[in-house]
Order: C-alpha cells, then structure tokens, then sequence
C-alpha cells in the first residue's frame, strides 16, 4: 500500500541503501533506484525489489513478476534463485525484512531522526496510550502523527490500518509524510510481530514505552518468555542503538514482565528508566472511576496535578500515567499534560460507552484472558445491578487462551453470552466448546432460560447478532452488558471472507428493537 504523497527520497545506487559488509551481489549490476517495493505488483521502473520470507509463500516466487514490472533488482535471502541470473541485480543478504528496513529508512532520509518518535508496545493499552500522546501534543501545539491498531494519522490524513505496525516500508514513508506535511512527533504501537519481524529496525526512538503484559499471540510465538523477548527488543536493541541524546524508556512495572524489563535496562546503555506504578516515579496517589470517566491525583515525579479523563476503567488511569511519564520527559509541563488528557474524548472499541434508556452498553476490544478480566472488573466497578458479557475467540489464533477467557467470564460476570468473534478456518462450535471447557463454574442454560436465570450461568449463540440482542433485550434495568472482543473492527472474518459486522452498529440497532433507546 502507498500512503505517501510527495515526499523526500534519494536516488542512490542499489547497493548504498544495504547494510555495508552484509550483503552478496550474485549477479547483474548496481543500479540507481527509484522506488522499493516488496509486493511484486507495485515495482515499477527501477525499482529495486525486496523478497521476504512469507508464512505462507516465500517472496522469491514472487521476483519474476517484479522484474517483469520494471524492477531492475532483487534482494533476497536463503537459495538462489537461479531463473532469475543475467536478468537484473540479485543481492544476497541474511535478513530481508531487516534489509528493507535499513534499505527504507537510507531512501527516504532517516525521518525518524527529525521527528520525536515514541514506540509503545505492551500486550493492551497500546491503542489507548497513543491517542493520548497524540492529544498532549495537540494540546501542547505540537503537529504529531498517530500509527497503530484503528488506522493510521498523518496531519489530518487517515489511513485505514491492515497491520497494528506496517511492514517496514509503509511505515517509514508515513513518516516521511509526517515530516513532509510539517508534524514534529509520531506515536506508534509497536507490536510483537512488528518486533519480531524486524519492521521497526533502524527508527530514531526518543521513548519506548512498556504498557503492560499476559497471555497473547502464542499462535505466533509459541512461548510466554518468546512473546516477552520480541516485546523487549524495543528497548534493548532499538531503543539502544538510537542516535538520540536523551532517549527513555517508560515501564510500566504492574507485572512481573515490567519489573524484569526496568532491572534489564538499568545496564543497557544510556537509556533513561521512568517506572508507572506504586512505588515508581509517576503514581496514582488517589483516583475514583465511574461511568463519566477516571480522574484523581497523579504524582508526576514528586509534582503533584489533578487529572481527569473521559475514558472509563481502571486500567485507564494506567495508560494516562504512562503517557502522561512520556509527555513530562520530553519537556511538556504537567498544566498542558492535565489539558490534553482531558481534551481526549473516547478512543473507538476501547470501553465505549453507548446508552440506552436505562442500561449501559460498553464495547471493548479485549481478546485476551488479562484484558476481559480487566474489562469485567472495571464494568462491575460502575455498580451495575447486573453484569452480562457477550464474547468469542478468534479462529485460527491461540487456541490456549480459549478456557482461559471462559473461566474469567464465568467467574467475574453475572451472565455470559458466548458466541462467534472471527472464527476464520475453524468451525465456530468447536471454538466455542472449547471456551466453554473453562466455564465450570457457571451453570449452562438455554437462551430462553437466560433472563429469569439466577447465580452465574452462560448461553451459546453462535450468531453474534443473536448474541448481542438476547443480551440487550432481556437485561434488566441497571444493567451493563460488555461486549468484548471486537472493538473498532467493522467486520466479521468467516472463512477466507471478511463480511461487515459492527458491535457499536448491533448494540445501537438492539437497543431501538427493544424499547431501550
């Protein structure tokens, strides 16, 4: 995908924009480049042509095509491809998708070291802790741009996000768009396949943030500590290497990863450490959170500032001391920090609120054990006379997380509705059979039984709109029903197909069905 307009590249040869001593020409010669590209659709006349390594298909298969389009190189990793000899460069190199990313930021001129960039990775709260960010800087009129999970914010321009961090190259030319526009900041979300991928290599990291971490992606990773590894290469190699003067790290130090991540870092080089959390340097000293958002006393490094936000929850008044630690320490003082908090209004599929005559709908994007716990535990901390979630598992993912997500639903909540979220390839019973393996302590129940039914008890409707409905029409007065899972998505994944599918838009429709508007 091309997001950039004009913006500032170089014409260099080939061989300039690979890492010095780290390649091997095969064949052909070097080249002056006009464009990269690693989807072979998009080459174009001398473009030089990057083939990554692929789940699926490996990027080679992909070469000829490429050429045929213009491409005057290929770089690749692994075999020769020997079909390909005498009819453009061909470079060896050990990592393509690292070689890319060094090969994009050298093209486009290093934006990152023009612009304060801060990374925030962490298993939740990332989504969140970049939209404040964006509007601390906005309150402190500082131009700033905004990637990650929802889309992607480039002075005014918004682009909708396939990745919760772009390969490599997207991402580098947004930046370059951001500084070609005039923006002096960007904050991303900096996942753990982004990490592990190598896509944010080479940035020019002011701050790298730790918002907190559990249980996800082991689909991908395979492992807790292989998951909490790619988190760390962040901060100890990213952050590391960054020719920044006074660059930080804020670590929440909630978990056990936190804790271990800030000791870590303390003989990792020049890196500045800010720790969130009780005993650390920006805490909470008093905070309520209720239905109209969180707000309390926040000590920011022995100052103290009243802060109050619209977001709902209590681990919200976590994402707006981590970023609240970030904005202090690149200079914004704590009136214009306590502004742009308060400026932020709700962040789309994080606890949004919708409402309803005499109930509360809160849409929340948490697909994790940790995250619907923590969702429950904030939308019980509202007083609800009764407390209903609606929720799946995504298909083809982490199937281990499954019970997990079932247990805490059964135990934390009043009524559980358990239904489809993205079930892909699988088969959607089967997903939610084995959530339900986690659900002893709840008593099962048919869906014409769940409105007179007492104690914790759960229904199966894999529909997700009939899920939603018997929800919302046969909640009591008083009540919160969560629907989790999805959040922002504007779709539901069935099959190989996306079809639109959107919590907020169901919940809405439900309420008006129902009599509840």
């Amino acid at each position: 995908m091309v997001y950039t307009k004009r913006i500032r590249s170089r014409r260099v040869k080939a061989t300039e924009l690979l890492e010095k001593g780290n390649y091997k020409i095969v064949s052909g010669k070097d080249f002056e480049v006009s464009a990269l590209a690693y989807d072979s659709r998009k080459a174009v006349s001398s473009s030089l042509f990057f083939a990554l390594p692929g789940a699926a298909q490996d990027g080679k298969l992909f070469a000829q095509d490429a050429i045929k389009r213009g491409a005057g190189g290929v770089v690749f990793e692994g075999d020769e491809p020997q079909s390909l000899k005498g009819q453009a460069l061909l470079v060896k190199v050990s990592d393509a998708r690292r070689a890319l990313a060094r090969a994009a930021h050298r093209f486009f001129g290093d934006p990152t070291s023009e612009l304060i960039t801060v990374g925030v990775t962490g298993t939740d709260g990332k989504t969140t802790t970049t939209y404040l960010l964006e509007s601390i800087f906005r309150a402190a009129e500082i131009s700033a741009a905004r990637f990650g999970t929802i889309e992607y914010s480039v002075c005014g321009n918004l682009y909708p996000a396939l990745n919760t961090t772009p390969e490599s190259l997207d991402l580098v030319s947004l930046f370059a768009e951001a500084r070609a526009c005039g923006a002096k900041a960007c904050t991303f979300e900096v996942s753990s396949h982004a990490l592990a991928q190598k896509r944010a290599d080479f940035c020019q990291f002011d701050c790298a943030i730790f918002t907190g971490f559990a249980r996800d992606h082991l689909d991908y990773h395979g492992t807790l500590e292989n998951y909490f590894q790619a988190k760390k290469r962040l901060f100890t190699e990213l952050l590391k290497s960054s020719r920044k003067s006074n660059k930080f790290a804020v670590i929440n130090t909630g978990s056990p990863e936190g804790k271990k991540l800030a000791d870590e870092l303390v003989s990792v080089g020049d890196i500045r450490i800010a720790s969130v959390g009780e005993g650390g340097d920006v805490f909470w000293e008093s905070f309520e959170s209720n239905r109209t958002g969180v707000r309390g006393i926040l000590n920011i490094f022995g100052q103290r500032r009243f802060i109050s936000s619209l977001l709902i929850g209590d681990f919200n008044a976590t994402n707006i001391a981590v970023a609240s630690c970030a904005a202090y320490l690149l200079g914004i003082d704590l009136d214009t920090i306590a502004r742009g908090v308060g400026a932020l209004g709700r962040v789309a599929g994080r606890m949004e609120p919708i409402f309803g005559r005499d109930i509360l709908v809160l849409i929340d994007y948490s697909h994790t054990p940790d995250a619907l716990a923590k969702a429950i535990g904030a939308s019980k901390k509202l007083n609800p006379k009764k407390l209903t979630v609606v929720f799946g598992c995504g298909g083809d993912r982490d199937r281990g997380k499954r019970p997990l997500m079932g247990k805490a639903a059964a135990e934390l909540a009043d009524r559980v509705v358990v239904t489809s979220d993205n079930p892909r390839t699988e088969d959607p019973v089967r997903i939610i059979d084995e959530i339900i393996a986690g659900m002893n302590s709840a008593r099962r129940v048919d869906s014409t039984e769940f409105e007179k039914s007492s104690g914790h008890v759960y229904c199966v409707l894999p529909d997700r709109t009939s899920a939603i409905e018997l929800a919302i029409s046969q909640a009591i007065s008083g009540e919160i029903v969560l629907i989790a899972g999805k959040g922002h998505e504007t779709y539901q994944v069935l099959g190989t197909k996306k079809i639109h599918f959107d919590d907020r838009e169901k919940a809405r429709e439900a309420i008006l069905k129902y009599g509840r508007a």
